[in-house]
């Protein structure tokens, strides 16, 4: 009898990979309430303090991408901090606007 590769019985569960587990600190950060401490989002994600902290240093070091934090006022987004790499684009965002 020839079995199939690649298949995965029903009763076992996925393994969370490294890129899945910075995905849910991801969106554990986006969430109302913030700023978020290390351990809260741990506990909200699941995945340890020491795997959230390195997830956060990982996506802070490979910076070549437009980072932005801000809090809804009413209708508008008011940006605490944005970071941005050295390039010759820029985002008009400033803290405070």
């Amino acid at each position: 009898m020839v079995e199939a590769v690649n298949t995965r019985s029903v009763s076992q569960e996925l393994v969370k990979g490294p890129v899945d587990k910075a995905m849910e600190v991801l969106e554990a950060l986006v969430q109302p309430g913030g700023p978020h401490r290390l351990g809260a989002v741990a506990r909200r994600t699941g995945v340890t303090t020491p795997t959230v902290h390195r997830s956060l240093r990982a996506m802070a070091e490979h910076a070549g991408h437009v980072a932005s934090c801000a809090v809804r006022h009413a209708s508008e987004a008011v940006y605490l901090e944005q970071s941005e790499p050295a390039r010759e684009y820029r985002v008009s965002t400033r803290p405070g606007h």
